[in-house]
């Protein structure tokens, strides 16, 4: 190993990891969701890190790995979101709003993971739906739903035909679809009363508890 790869693969004292590897997955992240991944080539993304491409390969092997652990490293971050326990004593209706709340936060504080997103459906999910990391991190992160439209609908509060996927996939579809839209409806000098009235996270939150309301 060379002089410079060896300066890169200094640690750090919080994760152990090599300091190199934040930087890359850093820029890789970047560059993924700003181009997608057809556009970006490796040299680019060691560019934008600061290290040179032969650390990249000697870390990841190759282009569709870095991407890979990309994609795992913004969902592992995203699902970290959705940790802290929901208020006891709410309603079954109450904790999937909330979840909506904490979903449309993330995604707009980070609008890389809605592009990264994208890209996946662009690619057809290839990376994500061979990944059982991701798979594990979420259904780990829906287990709080599938427990509330459960009580939801032994309630009565909740229709009992709604699984905690079509809750995940309509957060995605609404999230997604108006954090695009809304950056078109000045040019279009559209006036929509609801969205001026209203935080666009609450439009989501309360889209989201009106498709489970039975």
């Amino acid at each position: 190993m060379d002089s410079a790869m060896q300066s890169d693969d200094a640690v750090t004292q919080e994760t152990g990891k090599p300091v190199a590897v934040d930087r890359i997955l850093d820029a890789a992240q970047v560059a993924f969701a700003s181009h997608g991944f057809e556009a970006v080539n490796v040299q680019q993304i060691a560019d934008k890190a600061g290290v040179s491409a032969k650390l990249i390969y000697h870390y990841f092997t190759r282009k569709e790995n870095l991407y890979v652990e990309a994609l795992t490293r913004m969902s592992r971050d995203f699902f970290d979101n959705f940790k802290p326990p929901y208020p006891a004593g709410e309603t079954p209706l109450a904790i999937v709003r909330e979840f909506g709340l904490r979903f449309a936060d993330y995604y707009l504080d980070n609008p890389q993971t809605g592009r990264l997103v994208l890209d996946q459906v662009v690619r057809g999910g290839k990376e994500i739906s061979r990944s059982s990391r991701l798979e594990d991190l979420r259904e780990g992160l829906l287990e709080p739903v599938e427990l509330a439209l459960s009580a939801g609908s032994a309630d009565g509060t909740i229709k009992p035909d709604v699984s905690a996927q079509g809750v995940f996939f309509h957060l995605i579809v609404l999230t997604l679809g108006y954090g695009t839209v809304l950056s078109l409806l000045d040019p279009w000098h559209m006036q929509v009363p609801e969205l001026e009235n209203a935080p666009l996270r609450e439009v989501i939150a309360d889209a989201i508890a009106s498709f489970v309301r039975a």
